[in-house]
């Protein structure tokens, strides 16, 4: 298959690519040509202003995943550059794709932010405080409004809490992805740097495996009976910040690192958006993401000890 990446040099792009990249033909679009250099040359790189380049893979790629956008702490001011950008690719992609050619894209689960709800349907409303949320949800918009709700052509995932490094791949401590809690807990665990904790150690999350992530993206894009247009890819099972904090203490002892320096501070409101998710779809098809968290901290900590030794 052919497929072209948006944000192909960000946490879930490139890790996407590189575990998709030896039986399919896998471009990525990304400003960052400082980060050209350091991908496989198995991966065709381009920048976002080749709109030329662009424009051929569009025409002859077999999925479109758009990966890319702001991060939280730069939704706010980028909200509308964004969508502004999102919605004239669209556009684009729309006119230009081939016929039986799919788009994806990535939004998250913290477009629901419903106190009152303690389990959460992939129909339920749609509501949020923060601009990250607000983003992903007109960022749906967008995709439903050029598509038609029941259109073939396109999936949105609906992802979780992403962590972990990807299997048999080389540790770049400076990039984007340990900005993000759990890589960071554990990059700092591996530094012996101070951890320290601002939101409420109790409220409950859900996490899903890098690893889980990328195998269930394949299988979406090569099973033959097709699934619902919009998909929570979420856990069955969610863990508090204390939680994780214990399981990366064991882990750590395990591999006879320092005890991490792990500081809550309490001065934030609790937070009550404590929910579980259904998962009935991902049951029934038997891609429900594996709870597997002390095994990907274990890995990730022990990748990232020997990358700080060398």
């Amino acid at each position: 298959m052919k497929i072209l990446i948006y944000g192909g040099t960000g946490y879930l792009g490139i890790s996407l690519a590189n575990y998709l990249k030896e039986e399919n033909k896998i471009t990525i679009i990304s400003r960052k040509n400082k980060l050209k250099d350091k991908i496989s040359k198995k991966i065709n790189f381009i920048n976002i202003k080749q709109k030329n380049k662009i424009l051929s893979e569009i025409k002859c790629s077999d999925y479109i995943i758009i990966s890319n956008g702001p991060s939280y702490k730069n939704s706010k001011t980028e909200l509308f550059n964004y969508l502004s950008y999102l919605y004239n690719e669209i556009q684009l992609i729309k006119k230009h794709k081939k016929k039986n050619s799919k788009l994806i894209l990535f939004s998250s689960i913290h477009i629901y932010e419903n106190k009152y709800k303690k389990k959460i349907d992939v129909n339920d409303n749609l509501f949020s405080k923060s601009y990250y949320g607000i983003r992903n949800i007109l960022s749906e918009n967008i995709i439903l409004k050029e598509f038609g709700q029941f259109s073939k052509n396109f999936y949105i995932v609906r992802i979780s809490n992403i962590f972990g490094i990807l299997n048999k791949s080389k540790v770049n401590i400076n990039h984007s992805m340990f900005k993000l809690a759990v890589n960071q807990f554990c990059l700092k665990t591996a530094k012996n740097d101070k951890i320290l904790i601002k939101s409420n150690k109790f409220q409950r999350r859900n996490y899903v495996s890098i690893n889980d992530f990328v195998k269930f993206i394949e299988l979406l894009m090569i099973k033959k009976n097709r699934l619902p247009n919009i998909i929570n890819y979420t856990s069955n099972k969610t863990f508090s910040l204390y939680n994780i904090m214990q399981i990366i203490k064991y882990q750590s002892s395990k591999l006879k690192l320092k005890d991490p320096k792990i500081y809550f501070l309490n001065k934030i409101k609790n937070s009550k958006i404590n929910y579980t998710f259904n998962n009935k779809v991902l049951n029934s098809i038997k891609l429900n993401p594996k709870i597997k968290l002390d095994n990907e901290i274990f890995h990730l900590l022990d990748n990232l000890n020997k990358a700080l030794i060398k």
